[in-house]
């Protein structure tokens, strides 16, 4: 019995975008969680963190639309098994000072350059590595969805980016 995970491909997605920020000007997390379950957590952000969560699974008939038929009656189940996944990144972020003074517009901007750089690297990252697995056939479909900020929460704060990848689901056995 062939049994479908997608643990190896998100670990290889998450491997290829932490490589990729270790080229950026603020570097590779010090903290990368290649796969976590549930919600990714900021509790310990140490001013990095990547981490990629699977958030939902479904069957497909064509990806990335979700099958419509129950997948419990007899009979095979859709031939695409999707996951959802969500890329998340965070950094330290400006905060306010020991007097309680904001940070200047400077300091903002500076982490808002470095936010986009972040985003456009997962974002060029997640391309290149989604079509090689569809090239190679890991993977039978992709789309990269949305990016979007988080935070600050913390001291910390960055961007999710939404992906959903299917997989072939190997049919009846």
């Amino acid at each position: 019995m062939i049994l479908t995970t997608f643990a190896p491909v998100v670990t290889g997605i998450g491997l290829a975008i932490s490589d990729a920020l270790a080229t950026t000007p603020e570097g590779r997390p010090d903290r990368v969680c290649l796969l976590v379950p549930g919600t990714v957590a900021a509790d310990e952000c140490d001013c990095g963190q990547l981490a990629l969560t699977i958030v939902r699974k479904y069957g497909s008939d064509n990806f990335p639309v979700e099958a419509s038929r129950d997948e419990s009656t007899p009979g095979c189940p859709p031939p695409i098994l999707c996951a959802v996944v969500t890329v998340s990144l965070l950094r330290c972020v400006p905060n306010p000072d020991e007097d309680g003074s904001s940070p200047s517009c400077a300091v903002l901007q500076a982490a808002a350059v470095n936010q986009d750089i972040d985003d456009a690297t997962i974002r060029r990252t997640l391309y290149c590595h989604l079509a090689e697995l569809a090239r190679t056939d890991v993977v039978v479909g992709y789309t990269i969805g949305a990016t979007s900020s988080t935070g600050p929460e913390g001291g910390c704060g960055g961007s999710e980016t939404t992906i959903i990848i299917g997989v072939n689901s190997c049919g009846c056995v």
